[in-house]
């Protein structure tokens, strides 16, 4: 991984580019494993060698994520790394990594109750999401940790933000913390909100067979009335899965009894699910609701047929598949994707003439000779690699990513394919991502100039975008 070393612009050769992502790497394992002293040293060299303050020093350096110290020392839960870090820079609590994560939220997600105790007494914003609407108050519930979210709700959290997996009930429903489940509807949580796909928690409880919850949510008002994908209800699901104590708590609603009439897509009652999985009790017990005219007896005999028939089918998915997978595997090992050898000498001399039309800076003519080749023969990364940069030189840098990215899969090895992805995304003003394609290329050849001048250049640019955005 590349590391955005604020003082890194000013080294002059590779060597030197290699010591400073050292020490930024060893910084942010200091922080990791709580060596306070350490994470001392490296910001007061980093003073010295920019120029900056000790705070900018702190905020400015970075992993390829985006991530600061902070993230990495609340997510161990090095309290005494975090207690320093907060005494440097009392905005550092507030930044974002790549997917929006601040440290508050890493650190509940590392169950570091601690640190969340010491980021809110500092004033972090309890509410911040990241990219996918994920808060602090999702990964509490999803993990259990009632000690957290109770130290949240004192900190005025947001019980009911919606991620793009629902609420903090439907995380908690879908992990089968029960112990949450029941403190968020004590705290008066819509017991029947959706998520993005309009499914309230009570079917994500269903779903993994968390019996307790699906009962307890039932007796708090959760409506179990609803028709899913293929016909299928809360009581089809719970029938299947055996969950015993949620299935007489639905039957005791009017909802639940119309649930038990009704037929899924495969022509199947709940207590035909439950047959179907061997669970007698619940047979016995749905059938007077489920105006079937078979006897318990005859439903569990019928669903052991079906079982056995829904075992073979997936056996013999199962075989097909390992089937595909051993073919695909001879293939790879006896040169199936290569062409023949006529192929491959045609493929080699439109190569050669695209080489010839690049020469004279004919980029379009290259391209189709390229593109020939890639036709010909579509094992041979050079073709990729030049393809790549014939789409750079034609402003199509998306393009010219994707093949480098096909070229670097054929060669992983091959120093200028990291050469293509990082000047390809230079033009598409990733700089960071920039700086990770040619480190990657200068670790296979640490003498080439050209990748150590591309990785300075992503540097610079890379750390000018990242002021900016400071400013801003």
């Amino acid at each position: 991984i590349f590391f955005r070393a604020h003082f890194m612009t000013k080294k002059k050769d590779a060597e030197t580019a290699t010591a400073a992502l050292e020490a930024v790497a060893n910084f942010m394992k200091d922080c990791r494993f709580g060596d306070v002293e350490g994470v001392k040293r490296y910001l007061e060299a980093a003073q010295q060698s920019d120029e900056a303050n000790i705070e900018e020093s702190l905020l400015e350096t970075k992993d390829g994520h985006d991530r600061t110290a902070l993230h990495f020392a609340a997510f161990e839960g090095q309290v005494e790394v975090v207690k320093y870090l907060l005494s440097i820079s009392s905005r550092i609590k507030e930044s974002v990594d790549d997917e929006g994560n601040t440290p508050l939220i890493l650190a509940v997600e590392g169950g570091r109750t601690k640190v969340v105790q010491m980021l809110l007494e500092a004033g972090c914003n309890v509410n911040a999401a990241n990219k996918t609407g994920v808060q602090a108050v999702h990964q509490a519930a999803g993990k259990g940790e009632v000690s957290i979210l109770e130290a949240l709700k004192q900190h005025n959290t947001d019980l009911e933000p919606k991620s793009k997996a629902g609420t903090p009930l439907h995380w908690a429903a879908g992990s089968n913390e029960l112990a949450v489940v029941k403190l968020l509807l004590e705290w008066g949580v819509d017991v029947n909100a959706t998520n993005s796909q309009g499914l309230p928690p009570v079917v994500l409880a269903a779903a993994s067979a968390s019996d307790r919850i699906v009962q307890h949510m039932v007796t708090r008002g959760a409506d179990v009335g609803m028709v899913l994908s293929g016909n299928v209800t809360v009581l089809h699901m719970c029938a299947e899965m055996g969950c015993a104590a949620a299935v007489k708590e639905i039957m005791k609603k009017d909802q639940g009894q119309k649930c038990a009439l009704l037929k899924n897509d495969e022509k199947l009652l709940p207590v035909q699910c439950a047959a179907t999985h061997n669970h007698d009790e619940l047979v016995e017990f749905l059938l007077p609701f489920s105006n079937c005219n078979m006897t318990v007896e005859q439903l569990l005999e019928e669903g052991a047929v079906r079982h056995a028939n829904e075992q073979k089918q997936k056996d013999a998915a199962q075989a097909e598949k390992r089937a595909k997978e051993e073919a695909e595997e001879e293939m790879a090992q006896d040169g199936g994707t290569a062409r023949d050898q006529a192929d491959k000498d045609r493929a080699i001399e439109l190569k050669n003439r695209g080489n010839e039309h690049f020469r004279k800076k004919d980029f379009v003519k290259a391209w189709e000779y390229f593109n020939q080749a890639i036709s010909a023969d579509g094992s041979e990364a050079t073709f990729f690699s030049n393809r790549s940069v014939c789409h750079l030189e034609m402003g199509l840098a998306k393009l010219a990513l994707a093949d480098a990215n096909k070229a670097r899969h054929l060669k992983p090895d091959w120093p200028k394919v990291h050469f293509r992805r990082a000047a390809a995304l230079m033009a598409m003003e990733l700089y960071e991502d920039a700086a990770n394609a040619a480190w990657d290329g200068l670790r296979l050849d640490e003498d080439n100039q050209e990748i150590a001048n591309l990785l300075k250049k992503a540097v610079e640019k890379g750390k000018e975008k990242h002021r900016a955005d400071l400013r801003a």
